[in-house]
């Protein structure tokens, strides 16, 4: 369902995330953990769309994911949830 695959993201000059990979499966809990400051969030809005990747494959259902609309954006933004929340949608 979601398969991330060498991702490298940055924030100016800062590389926040470099070569993450992942997949999670429909009917799987998948849990994304780590101590502050290393780049959970800034993974879940490349997910999201939010935030654009430098390389890697984003994976939604078999479909390449890349950064979108400014719009768009801002509706997926509404299903995220922020620590402890309702479940990312």
């Amino acid at each position: 369902m979601l398969d991330i695959q060498n991702l490298t993201l940055k924030y100016g000059q800062s590389q926040i995330l470099n070569g993450v990979s992942l997949k999670a499966q429909a009917g799987e809990v998948t849990a994304l953990m780590g101590t502050n400051g290393v780049g959970k969030t800034s993974l879940l809005k490349a997910i999201a769309g939010r935030h654009p990747y430098l390389r890697g494959l984003l994976l939604w259902k078999g479909n390449r994911k890349r950064t979108s609309h400014p719009l768009t954006q801002q509706r997926r933004a509404s299903r995220m949830s922020h620590r402890g929340g309702k479940s990312f949608q």
